[in-house]
């Protein structure tokens, strides 16, 4: 603390943190390793905001793309639908018409880039005499036969029909030579089991993301076959499913899918206005969004709709500050809320900020009030700095909180030894909250840090870099 008992923000240390999360991690984040590209992310993007990125050595950061890129699925490869993965986790399963046998091991540790054959059996398959095996190619880590078995081949044989929207077709397979003579390519795509083997949705986004941060010009992106896939998730109701072996499907994705589409310049694989009308749907009585219609109003879910419909161009700041004005309106003839509805959604938000009175109820795991909440009662959490405070900047309102008190707040969660931000003030800092907390303080204009875009959770100097690529135009 500073000599006025304030907390002071320990930069130096938060770099430090961040750069440890690009090359190592606790075993208690082992969890995440189907998730490595968002804790990627979330590290280079802090490193951004602190004006720390152009420290790491030009030889990593190519090591780094190249990482990323090898979790590209595309259609060099035989893949109808594109995207990233989220890790090295599992890499491609394959089916093949041999007897099945039933798994005998609990687990197979299988080292890097491996392949072996196991076989599977299921009662649905010896009833209707269908013989089928998994041929699995794992890169890292230890899969229980336990979960393999549940990937059975019913499932693999009737993958879920996917509600498509009349675009879906119009966009081509990018045709790229391969490294695969043309009976290789014919068999790996007749085997590939996209149910299993798919790009996440929220993975591309952060990939790409990530791609714009370390200032690649995204040339290796197989554009035509991201779309594609982006395309292929999203259902009747204008929702995305994550993933296309089948997903919860709400406003998260919604937002994914916006973000990806606007970084690759081609907004043409959404069908637009049935998202809109998804995001309208979300909307409850409180005044905010929930994931679907009629769910619970949530900090959240309420940032990914207003970010989807900012990049759908579909909402405009609403101005609240001109008191003596006889009207205040959207500036925009699309925008799919109401000024009531902005207005509603502007209070629910500011109501967000906690005080003294808001933490008995919410319990003192926090030793300051004055952070954001992501839902009524509940305490104050360090994200939602920025998932409350970026809504409120996209809709011109962000003057309307008390910024020191929340700025202390989110001070208050700092690791004064090894860095990072917790969620509570009491808590364990992770790269989730330490990034969300700075790019929040970023955001509002807080501390000495780079300028955040909204609606994209890149800095202003990405945003710049991804502009000069005219993405639109290839």
């Amino acid at each position: 603390m500073d000599s006025d008992n304030s907390y002071k923000f320990l930069k130096k240390r938060h770099v430090a943190f961040l750069r440890r999360c690009l090359s190592i991690l606790p075993s208690s984040t082992v969890t995440y390793d189907t998730s490595r590209m968002t804790v990627l992310y979330f590290a280079l993007s802090g490193l951004d905001v602190l004006d720390a990125l152009d420290d790491i050595p030009q030889t990593e950061i190519k090591e780094i793309i190249e990482w990323i890129y090898t979790l590209q699925l595309t259609t060099n490869d035989g893949y109808k639908y594109g995207g990233f993965r989220g890790g090295h986790c599992i890499s491609n399963i394959f089916c093949s018409n041999t007897k099945n046998e039933l798994l005998s091991q609990d687990v197979h540790a299988i080292s890097h880039n491996q392949a072996v054959s196991r076989k599977e059996c299921n009662s649905h398959n010896s009833a209707n005499g269908k013989d089928n095996s998994l041929e699995i190619r794992i890169n890292e880590g230890q899969i229980p036969a336990k979960i393999l078995r549940q990937f059975a081949p019913a499932r693999l044989d009737n993958p879920p029909p996917m509600q498509l929207h009349q675009n879906y077709e119009k966009i081509p397979i990018k045709s790229q030579s391969s490294s695969m003579n043309s009976s290789e390519q014919t068999s790996f795509s007749k085997h590939i089991d996209r149910d299993l083997d798919s790009a996440h949705i929220t993975m591309t986004y952060t990939a790409l993301a990530s791609l714009v941060l370390l200032g690649d010009d995204l040339s290796r992106v197989d554009k035509p076959a991201v779309l594609r896939h982006v395309s292929s998730l999203q259902c009747s109701n204008g929702s995305f499913l994550s993933n296309s072996g089948g997903s919860e499907n709400d406003l998260r994705f919604v937002y994914c899918a916006a973000v990806v589409c606007y970084l690759l310049g081609d907004m043409t694989a959404i069908d637009v206005p049935a998202a809109l009308r998804y995001v309208a749907d979300c909307l409850g009585y409180a005044g905010s969004l929930g994931q679907g219609a009629l769910q619970e109003s949530h900090g959240g879910s309420t940032y990914c709709g207003v970010a989807a419909l900012y990049l759908f161009g579909a909402i405009q700041p609403l101005d609240l500050y001109l008191d003596d004005a006889p009207s205040r309106t959207v500036t925009t003839t699309s925008s799919a809320f109401s000024e009531r509805e902005i207005r509603a959604l502007v209070r629910w938000l500011v109501m967000r900020q906690e005080d003294e009175s808001g933490r008995v109820y919410t319990g003192d795991v926090n030793e300051l009030a004055g952070g954001l909440q992501g839902r009524p009662n509940k305490p104050a959490d360090t994200c939602y700095t920025f998932w409350i405070g970026a809504a409120l900047k996209m809709l011109g309102c962000e003057d309307l909180l008390e910024k020191r008190a929340l700025q202390q707040f989110v001070l208050s969660t700092q690791d004064p030894v090894t860095g990072g931000l917790a969620k509570y003030s009491n808590g364990q800092v992770d790269g989730l909250h330490t990034y969300l907390g700075i790019s929040g303080l970023a955001v509002l204009g807080l501390q000495d840090l780079r300028e955040v875009h909204p609606a994209l959770n890149i800095t202003k100097r990405a945003y710049l870099h991804w502009q000069t690529l005219n993405m639109d135009k290839r």
